[in-house]
């Protein structure tokens, strides 16, 4: 079955990468797999995040970094990138044209399983009240 992508269905994360599913849990309810379309902005800083899935990126356009381990690994048209599951990564484009590729992530993504390695930025690592606080601020999470 042919797919396309829906540019109208992009999210915008944090940190202004351009993400659209093509197929995956929300948009075709496939649980083994998902790939998205990506477009980081020219001149943009990732997030370091960590996912609980093996991602492949495999680059169609630009020239980028990804991070991973402390190192940045140059990248672009025609590279395929793996971050198997765990890995703390980010992707940079330091230069005046997007970075694009496919994401594909084994099993699907899930928001939940994708979280930022600086904890302050996520909200899983919001510490809750003990106590009466804790009643009064569980209805707000």
């Amino acid at each position: 079955m042919r797919y396309s992508v829906d540019f109208s269905r992009a999210i915008t994360g944090p940190d202004g990468h351009q993400i659209t599913e093509v197929l995956g849990l929300r948009t075709t309810d496939t649980e083994q797999y998902s790939v998205a379309h990506v477009v980081v902005p020219a001149s943009s800083k990732g997030i370091l995040r960590t996912n609980r899935f093996d991602e492949v990126l495999l680059i169609i356009q630009g020239n980028g970094l990804v991070e991973e381990g402390g190192q940045q690994t140059p990248v672009s048209a025609g590279d395929v990138f793996h971050l198997p599951a765990r890995t703390a990564y980010a992707t940079h484009n330091p230069n005046s044209d997007p970075l694009v590729f496919w994401a594909i992530c084994v099993p699907a993504f899930r928001p939940e399983w994708s979280v930022s390695v600086d904890a302050s930025t996520d909200w899983r690592s919001r510490e809750m009240p003990r106590g009466a606080d804790r009643l009064r601020l569980a209805r707000h999470y």
